[in-house]
């Protein structure tokens, strides 16, 4: 009997042994893995470039260009205003300072153009030392900026201020908001520097 039993346990050893081993590795296979596509980068939006108009206005007393796409009505240009009393508007400019190049003595001014509330960059060539009528802010009850001139001989007799001054003294404390009036010696030209008559200003 116990024969029997260590023969049968003999041979039940490797049949116990076999099912403990480990199953074999699988063969490699040449099957790529998958992997995840990259996330294509997004083109750029295009942006539309606005073309600004050459004309100016004044927000909150900054100045900021007009754009073309802005624009919405007719601007008259005074080099375009001729004939009987349009040559006023050739001769007199008048709107705000801009800068001063007292090397070249040219003086850049923001110079309104009718209807009004819209301007355009002048630039004005000044004498060496340069007199500046000083204008009043009100006449009566009328505030410097509403009143028009009328030129006569090439020159206009300004309403009284508190005198003259050179432009070598006030072009320091001259800014956006020094309102300027200039009589030119002959008809403007917004491509060209133009010869003054005559400069006046509401003087700081």
């Amino acid at each position: 009997m116990h024969k029997k039993v260590i023969i049968i346990s003999l041979l039940l050893i490797p049949a116990l042994i076999s099912a403990c081993s480990p199953a074999p590795a699988p063969e490699p296979t040449d099957t790529p893995v998958p992997t995840e596509a990259p996330t294509p980068t997004p083109e750029p939006t295009a942006t539309e470039e606005r073309v600004e108009s050459g004309f100016y206005t004044n927000a909150g007393g900054a100045w900021a260009p007009i754009y073309d796409d802005e624009m919405t009505g007719p601007v008259f240009l005074p080099e375009d205003m001729v004939g009987g009393d349009m040559d006023v508007f050739q001769l007199v400019q008048s709107g705000y300072f801009n800068a001063y190049d007292a090397d070249s003595m040219v003086l850049s001014m923001y110079a309104s153009v009718p209807p009004g509330g819209i301007f355009r960059v002048l630039e004005i060539q000044l004498a060496e030392n340069q007199t500046v009528i000083c204008l009043p802010e009100k006449v009566g009850d009328t505030k410097i900026e509403k009143l028009s001139y009328m030129p006569s001989g090439g020159r206009v007799n300004f309403p009284p201020g508190p005198g003259n001054q050179s432009l070598a003294d006030v072009a320091a404390e001259l800014t956006g908001e020094t309102y300027i009036v200039v009589i030119l010696s002959e008809p403007v030209s917004g491509e060209a520097v133009n010869p003054a008559s005559q400069l006046a200003m509401v003087c700081p």
